[in-house]
């Protein structure tokens, strides 16, 4: 008897320890995915030359780079000068050598304006690119290059206003950056 007494009482101490299972009324079910896409751009050239242009000139328009959505994502242009040259500088306005340069997102086939160039499309040399915000937004003329579907293009046009002054002579080259985003 003391041992059946010694049982039960393990045993029942067990069962305030082990506590009681219980069904849920739901559960839930944590799902992942990996997306997988192509994000790519593609430029119609790999230079630009505007060729000579006379210090302090102002409202110097480039002709037309294609820029083509080859990924297979929808994607967002961005833009930024990557490679600044070694004396001049880009700036929200030109000066004793500091240019300002600003990029639009416009009909390839005609030439914006260069009243349509606005202070928010100017390109300055950063770390990371500025991502074109819609029409009438950053960098958008009349096309939208927040949102280009794949295949689709946009056409690419600069407004170059001159440094007031310089020290140097010469050819001066930077780069500008187009990238996927």
């Amino acid at each position: 008897m003391k041992k059946l007494l010694a049982v039960v009482l393990v045993l029942g101490s067990m069962a305030v320890f082990v506590g009681t299972v219980k069904a849920a009324a739901t559960a839930d079910l944590t799902i992942t995915v990996t997306p997988v896409g192509n994000k790519s751009v593609a430029l119609s050239q790999a230079s630009l030359n505007l060729g000579n242009l006379n210090l302090a000139a102002v409202d110097q328009l480039s002709s037309s780079v294609t820029v083509t959505n080859d990924g297979n994502i929808v994607e967002a242009f961005g833009l930024r000068i990557k490679t600044a040259d070694g004396t001049w500088s880009s700036g929200a306005a030109a000066g004793a050598n500091t240019y300002n340069l600003r990029a639009l997102f416009d009909d390839s086939a005609v030439p914006p304006l260069a009243g349509a160039f606005l202070a928010n499309d100017d390109l300055l040399t950063q770390v990371a690119p500025v991502v074109a915000t819609g029409v009438g937004g950053v960098y958008s003329g009349d096309q939208d290059a927040s949102a280009v579907v794949a295949l689709a293009t946009r056409g690419l046009w600069f407004k170059m206003d001159m440094p007031t002054s310089s020290t140097v002579s010469g050819v001066r080259t930077f780069v500008v950056e187009v990238s996927a985003n």
